[in-house]
């Protein structure tokens, strides 16, 4: 008489799920301070990169572009114009709402 397959599944090697990939991005992030991250270098390292994708190159040096100047301490001096604080984020909202188009 000839054997009974298992019921169990086998697990295939490959491609690892989309929770564990993020799991194992996540802990490798855990050491980083966002605060410390430049991110005129990373683009720049993008816009600079060969072995990139032509468009991700392109986007890259786009986001440089549109990108506000800093001074010499490397600090945005940037006021709204209601003297609210400001921070990376508010500096960014207000750049978009100032580049939409009224119709």
């Amino acid at each position: 008489m000839r054997k009974k397959k298992s019921l169990k599944k086998r697990t295939r090697a490959g491609r690892p799920k989309r929770a564990a990939a993020a799991s194992k991005a996540l802990t490798a992030l855990a050491g980083i301070d966002p605060a410390s991250v430049d991110l005129r270098r990373i683009l720049a390292a993008i816009a600079s990169d060969p072995a990139a994708p032509a468009s991700a190159r392109v986007a890259a040096c786009r986001v440089l572009k549109d990108m506000p100047p800093k001074d010499d301490d490397g600090e945005d001096h940037r006021v709204p114009a209601n003297g609210a604080p400001v921070d990376g984020l508010s500096l960014r909202a207000i750049d978009l709402l100032n580049r939409r188009r009224l119709n």
